[in-house]
C-alpha cells in the first residue's frame, strides 16, 4: 500500500502523536465494550415496544400463522424446507428460523419480534467491528477516538434509523434481519482473514459460510461477494502477509463455487414466478427505458427518505415514470453526475473512501434495482444493507467537521459533538413513532392510506383488517375505494363479498363473488363461498353447480367436497343443510 499522507485525510482523522491502533491497549478495549453496550442499549430500547405488536395481514399469516412447514423440525420436514420448488423464492434459512421460533413460542408474536430485534442488534455490533477495521485501514495514523467514533456513529444510525423499521418490526421482514446479520458477520470475518496468523484460515471459512447463509436467507444476499470485491478494490481491507493473499485467492475460488451452485436455483425461482412479489416481471410496455427512469425516480425517493424520513410507507404505489423531464429523475441524474465529478477531482484518499461509500450503496441495492424487473419497485427493506454506505459517508463528514472545529474553541467542538448526538436523538424519535405504526394491521394500513390516498393495496388491506374486527361499515368503504382505484383486483372483490356475507347482504355478496370469478376463474375459495351464499339464499341447484365446478378444479379441496355432498343431501330431502363457514383469504 502507498505511504499515508496526513494531508490526504479528513480533519477528523488526522493522526494524534503517540497513538497507535495496531495494538489496542486496555483503554481501547474498554472503549470497544462501552460502544458495543451503547448499540445494544439503543437498539433494544427503540424496538422494545414492538414486542406488543401483532401478526399483520401482510404475509405474516401465510409465512407463519398458516404455514404448516414451520411446525416441525423432523428430518423429513427439514428436507422439505431445503428442497427448492420451481416458481417459489428459495429462502430456507428464513423458514428454518421461523420453525425454531415456533418450537419456543408456538404462535406468540412476541418471540418472532424478539428474534428480529436480536438479529438486527447483532448486525449493528458486527458492523461496528467491521467498520472499525475499515476506518483504521483507510486512515492508519488516525486517533483511536476518531476511528471508534466513526464506526460507532455509523452503527448507531443503522441500528436506529426509521427506514429499517420495516425489516425489523415486521415479522415477515425476518429475511432482511438474517441478511443483515450474515452480511455483517461475513464482512467482519473477511476483514479479519486478511491479517497475519495461521488461525486466519478459520475467518476465511467463516466468511464463506456467512455468504452461503446470507444467500439462503434472502436472494439479495447475492450482493455480498460484490462487497468483498469492493473492500479489496478500495483497499478497505488490509492484506498483511503473503499468506493472507493466498487465503484471499482461495476465498474467491470458494465464492465462485458457491455462485455456480446457487445461481441456477435462484434464477429458476426468479423467472418461474412466486407468491411474494419477487418473481421476474416484464418491462412496462416492453420498454426497459421506462424501468430505468422509474428506478432513477425511486433512487431520489430513497435518498429523500434517508435524509427526511417523513414519507416512509409499508407499500409504495408502483407508478411508472416515462419522462426524463420528471423532477426526481433529473435530480437523480444531477446527483450521479456530481458524484462522478467528485470522484474525478478527489485526491487518492478521498477517492477511495468515496468509492467505498458509493459502491456499497450501489452493490447493496443492485439486486432490487429492477435490472431484472420484479413486482415491487420500491420498499424500505430493499435498502436495509445499501443504506449503510450513506450512513458511513455521513459519519466521515461529521467527524471531519468535528475535528476541524477542535482546532478552534472548545465550545465549537462541543457544538459539533452535540450535533452528532442530536442526529441520533432525532432518528430515535422518528423510529419510535414508526415502530408503533406496525402494532397491528389496522394501524399499519391506516398510516399507508393517510400517506397515499390513491393506494389501492393499502385500502384493500385496511378493509380486510377492519372486516375481521367487525367494523363492517369502514371495511366496505375502504374495499369499495380500493376497487374504484383498481377495479381489476380479484382478491378485493372476494374480501368485499365476505364482508357483505357477514352483514347478511346476500345479493351484494353474490355480485362480488361473481366479479371475483370473472377476473380469476380459478379462484376456488370464491367459488366455494359463492356456492355457500347461494345455498343460504335457497338456490340449491346454483349452489350444487358452484360446488361441482370447485371440485372439478380442485379435487383435493375438502370444503368443496363436504359442501357439495351436503347440498346434494338436501336436494334429496336429507336433514337440513349446514354449510361450512365461508372461506377467507388474506390480502
Amino acid at each position: 500500500m502507498t505511504e499515508f499522507n496526513p494531508a490526504d485525510a479528513p480533519a477528523a482523522l488526522h493522526p494524534v502523536a503517540g497513538v497507535s491502533d495496531s495494538k489496542p491497549g486496555r483503554k481501547l478495549r474498554y472503549a470497544a465494550i462501552v460502544v458495543t453496550v451503547t448499540i445494544l442499549a439503543y437498539s433494544n430500547l427503540i424496538y422494545s415496544s414492538s414486542m406488543d405488536n401483532e401478526f399483520t395481514n401482510w404475509d405474516d399469516e401465510s409465512l407463519v400463522v398458516r404455514n404448516t412447514t414451520i411446525r416441525s423440525l423432523s428430518l423429513d420436514n427439514l428436507v422439505t424446507i431445503f428442497t427448492p420448488v420451481s416458481g417459489w423464492t428459495y429462502q430456507p434459512i428464513r423458514v428454518l428460523s421461523y420453525a425454531l421460533d415456533y418450537q419456543l413460542w408456538q404462535l406468540n408474536p412476541v418471540g418472532y419480534q424478539l428474534t428480529n430485534v436480536l438479529l438486527h442488534t447483532a448486525a449493528a455490533v458486527l458492523l461496528l467491528l467491521f467498520l472499525w477495521r475499515v476506518t483504521s485501514t483507510f486512515f492508519p495514523h488516525a486517533s483511536a477516538s476518531a476511528v471508534g467514533m466513526t464506526a460507532l456513529f455509523t452503527a448507531l444510525v443503522f441500528a436506529v434509523h426509521p427506514v429499517n423499521v420495516e425489516a425489523v418490526a415486521w415479522v415477515s421482514g425476518r429475511k432482511y434481519c438474517l441478511l443483515g446479520f450474515f452480511t455483517c458477520a461475513g464482512l467482519y470475518c473477511y476483514a479479519e482473514s486478511g491479517r497475519g496468523g495461521g488461525r486466519r484460515w478459520w475467518f476465511m471459512f467463516a466468511s464463506l459460510a456467512a455468504t452461503v447463509l446470507a444467500i439462503l436467507s434472502s436472494p439479495l444476499g447475492v450482493m455480498l461477494p460484490g462487497l468483498y470485491v469492493l473492500c479489496d478494490v478500495t483497499g478497505a481491507v488490509k492484506l498483511e502477509k503473503k499468506a493472507a493473499v493466498r487465503r484471499r485467492l482461495a476465498m474467491y475460488g470458494g465464492l465462485f463455487v458457491v455462485c455456480a451452485i446457487l445461481a441456477p436455483i435462484l434464477w429458476r425461482a426468479l423467472v418461474g414466478g412466486g407468491a411474494e412479489g419477487g418473481a421476474s416481471k416484464g418491462h412496462y410496455q416492453d420498454r426497459p427505458v421506462y424501468t430505468l427512469l422509474t428506478m432513477l425516480r425511486v433512487l431520489a425517493d430513497y435518498f429523500r427518505n434517508l435524509v427526511v424520513p417523513l414519507w416512509l410507507n409499508c407499500r409504495y404505489v408502483d407508478r411508472m415514470t416515462t419522462s426524463i423531464l420528471d423532477a426526481k429523475v433529473l435530480a437523480a441524474i444531477v446527483a450521479i453526475g456530481a458524484l462522478l465529478f467528485g470522484l474525478c477531482r478527489a485526491g487518492s484518499r478521498q477517492r477511495r473512501t468515496l468509492t467505498f461509500c458509493a459502491g456499497w450503496f450501489a452493490i447493496g441495492w443492485f439486486p432490487a434495482s429492477n435490472i431484472i424487473p420484479i413486482g415491487i419497485k420500491m420498499a424500505d427493506r430493499y435498502i436495509y444493507i445499501a443504506a449503510i454506505g450513506v450512513f458511513y459517508a455521513l459519519a466521515l463528514v461529521l467527524h471531519r467537521y468535528g475535528d476541524a472545529a477542535s482546532a478552534g474553541s472548545g465550545r465549537r467542538t462541543t457544538a459539533i459533538r452535540m450535533g452528532q448526538v442530536g442526529v441520533v436523538a432525532v432518528l430515535l424519535g422518528f423510529t419510535s413513532q414508526r415502530v408503533k405504526i406496525w402494532e397491528n394491521s389496522v394501524t399499519l394500513w391506516s398510516d399507508s392510506v393517510a400517506k397515499e390516498r390513491g393506494n389501492f393495496m393499502a385500502h384493500a388491506s385496511l378493509g380486510s383488517a377492519l372486516g375481521r374486527r367487525g367494523a363492517y361499515d369502514q371495511a366496505i368503504f375502504h374495499l369499495t375505494e380500493s376497487l374504484r382505484i383498481n377495479p381489476t383486483h380479484a382478491n378485493t372483490y372476494f374480501n368485499l363479498g365476505n364482508v357483505y356475507l357477514a352483514v347478511g347482504d346476500s345479493a351484494a355478496a353474490i355480485l362480488c363473488f361473481e366479479s371475483t370469478l370473472a377476473l380469476d376463474s380459478a379462484y376456488i375459495d370464491a367459488r366455494i363461498n359463492l356456492g355457500i351464499v347461494r345455498a343460504r339464499a335457497g338456490d340449491l341447484e346454483g349452489a350444487a353447480h358452484e360446488f361441482t365446478l370447485a371440485r372439478n378444479a380442485a379435487p383435493e379441496n375438502v370444503a368443496a367436497r363436504r359442501n357439495h355432498e351436503n347440498v346434494l343431501r338436501i336436494m334429496a330431502q336429507s336433514p337440513q343443510y349446514t354449510p361450512e363457514p365461508p372461506r377467507e383469504r388474506e390480502e
